[in-house]
């Protein structure tokens, strides 16, 4: 009886093309269950591992499209209230631009309020220097 058990244990987890491949070089199927059983155990557990990680994948898989799911239904309860901001911050660039546009707007205003000579008064040598190396280039016949 148990020559038969092992016979069909080698027979589901034992790779063979002929029934004699089963035997191996043994006798019986008990001494070649017992001679490859270590390996049928490893096989085993492998399998097993790997049943348990599809699982684990599946699970995963499914929770992503549960979540993918919800974010989706969020997303058509969401009422548009003008262009997209999710941070909710402030646009700074925006604020600085007309910020430096009201500020050139008054120092637009102190330049035409002071002559030309006041303002070169105030720069120092190398500015000065500067702005007479350009002049020159620029073709000015002013002396400064």
């Amino acid at each position: 009886m148990p020559e038969k058990y092992f016979f069909s244990l080698l027979l589901l987890f034992k790779p063979w093309r002929i029934l004699d491949d089963l035997k191996m070089q043994h006798e019986t199927y008990t001494e070649t269950f017992n001679a490859v059983k270590d390996d049928l155990q490893e096989a085993l557990r492998y399998g097993n591992l790997r049943t348990e990680l599809r699982n684990i994948l599946q699970t995963a898989f499914e929770k992503v499209e549960e979540k993918v799911a919800e974010l989706n239904e969020e997303r058509k309860n969401i009422v548009d209230e003008g262009p997209d901001n999710p941070l909710e911050f402030e646009a700074l660039e925006a604020v600085n631009a007309m910020e430096d546009k009201n500020n050139f707007d008054l120092v637009e205003a102190d330049i035409s309020e002071m002559n030309e000579q006041a303002m070169i008064d105030k720069l120092n040598s190398d500015q000065k220097k500067y702005l007479i190396q350009s002049l020159i280039k620029l073709g000015t016949k002013k002396k400064y």
